[in-house]
């Protein structure tokens, strides 16, 4: 966020050295052309999710979200989300990593996206989506988390931590990653921003 308020963001993570993750090496690279893929990632409850499908709606573009499709991950497997094991959490970024190849223009949400597209072969816009921890405590009420409150974001926030370090130990946290505070704001006016935040890359509304 710049000092004027407007959310500052670069492209970030375009490489092209071989993607690292076991298994994500079954996956080609594949030429993109002009496809943009836009990834909202962020901690839980910083709007991402929320912002991402609007997005997606006023783009007409596909959405992949992390989380459901660890979700359903678990489900077929029959098993408790936090008993999900470490390869089936490699599996769903390797199926990220290719759903997106394959899609073009695209968008992607989820918590861990800088470090599942960190030696991606193609070019990746990456926003990361921040919100205080009162405003994080208070969207999880209102996702039907009752008791969730600011201990409950620091409690999940550390072990979002261990896991990246168990899942991702070799890549560091970029320290100038582009980052918007969207605490009081409505899911429109994210939008607008991001949208500004890209320029001329994304279509404009009609």
């Amino acid at each position: 966020m710049t000092g004027d308020g407007n959310l500052t963001c670069r492209p970030v993570f375009a490489g092209t050295a071989p993607v690292r993750h076991a298994a994500a090496t079954a996956t080609p690279p594949v030429c993109l052309g002009m496809g943009m893929i836009v990834c909202l990632t962020g901690s839980t409850c910083t709007g991402k999710t929320s912002i991402a499908t609007r997005l997606a709606n006023d783009l007409g573009w596909p959405l992949r979200s992390c989380g459901s499709s660890i979700r359903r991950r678990a489900a077929d497997l029959g098993v408790a989300l936090e008993a999900l094991d470490d390869g089936s959490h490699r599996l769903v970024d390797a199926e990220t990593v290719a759903w997106a190849l394959g899609s073009q223009d695209c968008l992607v949400e989820g918590r861990f996206l800088d470090s599942v597209f960190h030696d991606s072969t193609m070019p990746v816009r990456i926003i990361r989506m921040e919100a205080s921890y009162a405003t994080r405590a208070e969207r999880g009420t209102l996702r039907g988390k009752s008791t969730f409150a600011v201990n409950d974001v620091i409690r999940v926030d550390a072990e979002d931590a261990a896991f990246r370090e168990r899942l991702y130990p070799w890549i560091p946290l970029p320290p100038s990653f582009p980052a918007f505070d969207n605490s009081g704001l409505t899911v429109d006016e994210c939008v607008r921003r991001v949208r500004a935040s890209l320029g001329g890359a994304l279509p404009q509304p009609g």
